[in-house]
């Protein structure tokens, strides 16, 4: 007697492309180009492992696990900058998926935040920045708890 085989009914999905803007620093490069190869990967476990929880949280009373390490002035290919691990923070994915997101697109907010949450820069004088906080958030219409963070 032989067993038959049946076709697979699951499709595969297309590769998604990290779509960047023309000209970008990432335009064309590998995760590995862009400086995220087997070095990177030993620093980041070597600094979740100092630093495990995510700052975002602990701002607004929670614990939750680290599981980024974020950079917290984007690099854009500055390797001096990528490496500065004064400029790294230990964030969730909710948190670098959002609310970090929301800061480096926040077109109101021409400020830069450093590794303690208080803006840097000659826009904290002019007062256009914000502490990154539940209220910043809110301001904002997103909910801080947020997704991930029940």
């Amino acid at each position: 007697m032989t067993l038959r085989t049946l076709k697979s009914t699951v499709r595969t999905l297309p590769t998604s492309t990290l779509r960047t803007a023309a000209g970008s620093w990432r335009d064309g490069r590998t995760t590995a180009e862009r400086g995220y190869g087997g070095r990177w990967q030993k620093a980041r476990a070597v600094f979740l492992d100092r630093n495990p929880l995510c700052i975002f949280c602990a701002r607004n009373g929670r614990v939750e696990v680290a599981n980024v390490v974020d950079h917290v002035i984007p690099h854009q290919g500055d390797q001096k900058l990528f490496w500065d691990r004064s400029n790294w923070q230990s964030l969730c994915k909710p948190c670098h998926d959002s609310t970090k997101r929301l800061m480096e697109n926040d077109k109101t907010a021409r400020h830069r935040v450093g590794i303690d949450g208080w803006p840097e820069g000659p826009s904290y004088q002019q007062g256009t920045a914000h502490k990154i906080t539940a209220e910043y958030l809110r301001e904002r219409g997103i909910d801080p708890g947020g997704p991930g963070h029940g």
